[in-house]
């Protein structure tokens, strides 16, 4: 079921490449097809899109996407408490945060048209930012690679124009 814990075993002596390899788990939740949270459309201002125990957690990648059409500057579109932050800076551009690190796009958003917004945290540390589906830019930071990200109720805020379509996987 949603948001029940899995244990994954791997059993196995040799790998592809002969190591020998020992028994080997992880434990984590499933999610049914890797959506942890989703909205189509928000009618009122800064509500909960999941609770804490529906929310990311971990050292793993994750994603974050939204569709926004707004003027709005300076804003936060998406968070989960202190661990991560999607929002668009006084200049207009779309930025994600990651245990203090920014990546900030170059393109602006504006209500003229709706924009796809994509944030990804990579197993390797790296956070990237996608505007319409295109790497717009990347940062690293060797420390997000083991990052733990604390379960947080994940909280999105109205803006002026549309904010739509957000999810988190």
């Amino acid at each position: 079921n949603d948001g029940d814990i899995i244990e994954v075993i791997v059993s196995f002596k040799e790998n592809n490449t002969l190591n020998i390899v020992n028994e080997s788990s992880i434990t984590t939740k499933y999610y049914e097809n890797n959506i942890i949270a989703e909205i189509k459309s928000i009618k009122k201002p800064n509500i909960k899109l999941s609770n804490a125990n529906h929310s990311v957690k971990g050292n793993n990648g994750f994603t974050v996407t939204a569709k926004v059409k707004t003027d709005d500057k300076n804003i936060t579109l998406l968070k989960q408490g202190n661990q991560y932050v999607l929002g668009i800076d006084l200049y207009n551009h779309p930025y994600f945060i990651l245990n203090g690190l920014i990546v900030t796009s170059e393109e602006i958003i504006s209500s003229k048209y709706e924009t796809t917004i994509t944030a990804v945290k990579e197993n390797n540390g790296i956070i990237k930012i996608y505007i319409n589906g295109e790497i717009s830019n990347s940062k690293y930071k060797v420390e997000n690679k083991d990052y733990e990200i604390i379960e947080d109720d994940i909280i999105i805020n109205n803006i002026n124009g549309s904010l739509t379509d957000i999810k988190v996987y």
